[in-house]
């Protein structure tokens, strides 16, 4: 499909196969040739069905974008999402799912997020009485229309099954990309008013929901689950998603205002400060061009978009001063900014 961004040479990342289990069950619902589409996307079917096996991100995307065309539905990643089942659980949905509140269970997975997918990341931000879950990937990565529809319902969905019928439904949901020539189903399956167009794929919802309590609570099940995550963890490569890890964690604190700051990024990885440089430098990269990566592309998107201003960018983005700003976006782009957003602007 045209949207499919397609990924940088040498920047993939991997993610548990079973998360494709759904796309698998809404193929068969279509009435599409379930092998054949899966041999198009590079997969088997036993690859999803193992709890062992990871699969490529441009692989996981590729089974998207063909099973849309294979079954002629242009919500296919809506229409996907609805096919998680209890019965396909993966280890994220069931570490959730044991603890006493969503907020516990999202603050928990938010440790273990790259077994699930190098290269995702779900942000809990909280801005008073509301609470943003933001999706991001590692810059380089395919980030279709398809693929934000379906992790957004996906969680739409999970939050459902979590709480039942007196599941809370979201306050808003946005999506950066355009939007279709219809949003009722994507109103239906997310359960909420939908925004598209905006600066981030997020969904937002009363900062309350977070502390409501689960019934499938499980204390005991919960350890279990956690030691498991940690064990699926140290089995992982360390340098594959290191530097995925560390793009995801900066970009969350440029995000919320915050100084990205390798004391904390140490800690919220449990390295040494001296081991997280070495091995960062090891993989060709630091904290500080990491840093500038992620400031490189907010600051294209915010300066094409034209929503604000060059002073408020520069705010946004940690810089002193304009002029700062200014010298390191000639340093990024090779263009002014005003250059840039006249070629480039919406």
């Amino acid at each position: 499909m045209s949207d499919w961004t397609r990924p940088r040479p040498g920047r993939t990342a991997r993610l548990m196969g079973r998360i494709a289990l759904p796309i698998v069950a809404q193929l068969e619902q279509g009435g599409a040739d379930v092998e054949r589409v899966l041999a198009a996307a590079g997969l088997k079917r036993a690859q999803l069905e193992d709890p062992d096996v990871r699969i490529d991100h441009e692989r996981w995307v590729a089974l998207l974008e063909i099973g849309a065309r294979a079954t002629g539905d242009p919500c296919f990643g809506l229409h996907a999402a609805e096919q998680l089942s209890r019965r396909s659980y993966s280890l994220p949905a069931l570490f959730i799912q044991a603890q006493p509140t969503l907020g516990e269970g999202l603050r928990r997975l938010d440790r273990y997020f790259h077994i699930v997918h190098e290269g995702m990341q779900l942000a809990l931000l909280l801005d008073g009485d509301r609470a943003r879950v933001r999706l991001d990937f590692l810059p380089g990565l395919a980030q279709p229309r398809i693929l934000a529809e379906h992790m957004i319902a996906f969680g739409s969905v999970l939050g459902v099954q979590l709480f039942g019928a007196e599941c809370p439904r979201p306050r808003e949901v946005r999506f950066a990309h355009a939007p279709p020539a219809s949003t009722a189903e994507h109103e239906r399956v997310i359960r909420g008013p939908v925004r598209f167009g905006t600066e981030h794929t997020e969904i937002a919802f009363d900062t309350a929901t977070l502390s409501l309590p689960l019934d499938s609570a499980n204390p005991h099940l919960g350890a279990i689950l956690e030691d498991e995550a940690r064990r699926l963890a140290e089995r992982l490569p360390s340098g594959a998603t290191l530097v995925g890890r560390c793009a995801a964690w900066v970009r969350s604190q440029v995000h919320a205002g915050r100084e990205p700051r390798i004391t904390d990024m140490a800690a919220e990885l449990a390295l040494g400060e001296r081991t997280l440089r070495r091995r960062l430098e090891s993989e060709g990269t630091s904290v500080r061009a990491l840093v500038d990566e992620v400031r490189r592309e907010m600051a294209s998107a915010h300066v094409a978009s034209g929503r604000l201003s060059l002073d408020e960018i520069a705010l946004l983005l940690g810089f002193s001063e304009a002029a700062a700003f200014r010298r390191a976006f000639r340093r990024w782009t090779g263009q002014s900014p005003s250059q840039f957003r006249r070629r480039h602007g919406a």
